[in-house]
């Protein structure tokens, strides 16, 4: 089922009026935030509240309104994909509620099934997409730097450390801000859909690595501004892209390689280290 953006899982309380399908209406009490594709963040702003398990996924059309997304299952507010007995869920005043991931399939639970309809996210030929765009949309500022090759095992879903981008150790001195152009660059190398080989798989050491930590701000229906950063790490060796996600174990990681648009990425690091006699 093709949409014009990665719909929008909006919870209400168990008594509560829907809300119009181009309306998002968030509930009184609750802050909606998206944290990532096809994944969000509940979380009680006041008092104690309960919410009904079942939600409704809306998706936007062609002409921009937002219509019931066809599924013969509701998406639902459970963090795990065991079965659920109850139909309502209590969040503490303060407590947040991260369910688990909407994948986009349109029956047998729309977050835990691993068939049925594919989902066609905008400008992106597969799923892996995504994940590149999400890294791309709406970043406020980037910093490049140089990474260290790894000395022993790698391993980027380790939590987030100041020293380390990716799993991979910063080298000192060799932080660079990103410019409005710079980050349209990368933003532009990481949307191609043209650019990425997904399904390549490769085995050669890692060597000539650069890191972007780039700041993006959240969708969210608070009034308080949230942001997320996202580390991604480029290995000119084998031309391989890692994007990592979140703060605590285990985080987040997609991989990809960018051989097509090696040019574009390469073009890139030489003008943001002209010194640096490797990238040269």
């Amino acid at each position: 089922m093709a949409a014009s953006s990665t719909p929008a899982a909006a919870a209400a309380p168990a008594a509560a009026k829907p809300a119009s399908p181009a309306t998002v209406m968030p509930s009184a009490g609750i802050v909606i935030t998206t944290i990532g594709p096809g994944a969000i963040a509940i979380e009680s702003s006041g008092e104690a509240v309960s919410l009904a398990t079942a939600a409704r996924v809306d998706k936007r059309g062609a002409d921009g309104q937002f219509v019931p997304f066809e599924s013969d299952e509701s998406f639902r507010l459970t963090e795990t994909c065991e079965p659920q007995a109850s139909k309502c869920i209590d969040l503490r005043s303060g407590q947040t509620l991260r369910p688990a991931r909407w994948t986009g399939l349109g029956c047998g639970g729309t977050q835990c099934s691993l068939g049925c309809k594919p989902f066609d996210f905008p400008d992106a030929n597969h799923a892996a997409a995504v994940d590149r765009s999400w890294a791309a949309d709406a970043v406020t500022s980037a910093v490049a730097m140089r990474l260290e090759e790894p000395k022993a095992k790698w391993d980027a879903t380790t939590a987030k450390e100041p020293s380390k981008l990716a799993g991979f150790a910063v080298r000192p001195k060799t932080e660079h801000v990103l410019d409005e152009s710079a980050r349209k660059a990368l933003a532009d190398a990481l949307r191609s859909d043209t650019g990425f080989d997904d399904a390549i798989a490769k085995r050669c050491a890692m060597h000539r690595l650069v890191g972007f930590r780039a700041t993006r701000s959240l969708p969210t229906t608070g009034t308080a501004d949230k942001s997320q950063e996202n580390e991604i790490a480029i290995d000119f060796n084998c031309q391989k892209l890692f994007i990592v996600r979140g703060d605590v174990a285990p985080r987040t990681v997609h991989a990809s390689h960018f051989d097509p648009s090696r040019a574009a990425f390469l073009a890139l690091a030489k003008k943001l280290f002209p010194d640096d006699p490797e990238i040269r």
